[in-house]
């Protein structure tokens, strides 16, 4: 399970990440506060075993009502919205929620294996000592 605060607006977003025979699966709830609106969205991405994306289903609701959006992509690399073919992002490798950070996991894990090193700033307590 992966958590996230938002540093930009008021939210939370905690998503897992499961593995199925022939694809990859990553799942997730997001809320946060957008203006004069509540989000609570749930997304599912799922991706065939080298993390090609092949679909996306966000469902939630804000203020403004339900939202429900699938989005396909063909075999030969064309995506729909609803059933809606849409040819601006043809050949497009992933799908981006913008929303939350979980769905830039995709693309890094095409990368190839490399050693790195991360600098995470943590806060820690005043009275945490080693």
């Amino acid at each position: 399970m992966m958590r996230w605060r938002r540093l930009d607006l008021p939210g939370l977003d905690e998503a897992a990440l499961r593995r199925e025979a022939g694809s990859w699966h990553l799942e997730g709830h997001a809320e946060f506060i957008d203006g004069a609106n509540r989000w609570e969205l749930g997304y599912t991405v799922t991706c065939t075993l080298d993390w090609t994306t092949t679909s996306a289903v966000v469902t939630g609701h804000s203020e403004r009502g339900a939202i429900e959006a699938q989005v396909m992509r063909s075999p030969t690399g064309g995506w729909a919205l609803n059933g809606a073919p849409v040819p601006a992002v043809a050949g497009c490798t992933d799908v981006d929620l913008a929303f939350t950070p979980a769905t830039n996991l995709l693309s890094l894990r095409r990368l190839p294996p490399h050693r790195v090193w991360l600098f995470v700033p943590v806060e820690v307590e005043p009275e945490f000592r080693l």
